[in-house]
């Protein structure tokens, strides 16, 4: 496995947006176009942009040779390589992306002010409980954490909303290997934290335990690049 992030410290300037937007599809430039928010759009394109170049670079292959299909419940997946699986997930500065030979999830949040009510809805009982058990002071930084996690797990399992969040319980206590109760089955899996910053939690679930020390950190002109 392996771990790549870009850390979006400004704003892509308007010729190096155009210049990215020409290299992903047609159906992905309608997506990025239909954000509101420019920062979303920006961040929605080089997580596309990201996965292009380490694909380009891990196959020696050309960006017009990559295409993706989504599966049953919109996993998305590149056509012709099916040993390779990747997840992208971005937030605030950061874009964050876990590629590997076996299934990953990845999911980074930016912590914010919330309403711990959310909880109750996308918590399960045993969760909620170990949330409000915390010290007023940590719960924020606890909701998040338990967030990242699930939300690692459900992108690995690539059910999406077919996936109720709170159909199932993680333990943050418990990071290294778990094993996921579902309505019909167990899912064995590995969970790791990784600190990318005071303002920000991060989670990734794998089959596997193999996860790097390390995320790869790439700059906007390194994504040009490895694309042209």
């Amino acid at each position: 496995m392996k771990l790549y992030g870009v850390y979006m410290n400004r704003l892509l300037r308007i010729d190096e947006f155009e210049h990215l937007m020409n290299c992903v599809s047609e159906e992905r430039r309608a997506k990025i176009k239909k954000f509101i928010n420019p920062a979303d759009a920006h961040r929605g394109l080089i997580g596309e942009v990201l996965i292009r170049s380490i694909i380009c670079k891990q196959f020696q292959i050309s960006n017009d040779q990559i295409f993706f299909i989504t599966q049953q419940y919109g996993k998305p997946c590149v056509t012709g390589i099916p040993s390779f699986h990747f997840n992208v997930s971005h937030s605030g500065r950061w874009i964050v992306c876990a590629v590997d030979c076996h299934p990953v999830g990845i999911d980074v949040e930016e912590i914010k002010p919330i309403d711990l009510e959310i909880a109750k809805h996308y918590f399960s009982m045993e969760e909620y409980l170990y949330l409000m058990e915390q010290p007023e002071h940590r719960r924020v930084s606890c909701f998040y954490e338990l967030w990242t996690i699930k939300e690692s797990f459900v992108k690995l399992v690539g059910k999406g909303l077919a996936l109720p969040p709170r159909s199932f319980s993680v333990n943050p206590e418990a990071m290294h290997h778990h094993s996921v109760r579902l309505a019909d089955s167990y899912v064995s899996c590995f969970f790791k934290r990784l600190n990318v910053g005071p303002h920000y939690k991060m989670a990734i679930c794998s089959t596997r335990g193999d996860f790097p020390a390390q995320m790869i950190v790439k700059r906007y002109d390194e994504l040009r690049k490895a694309i042209e």
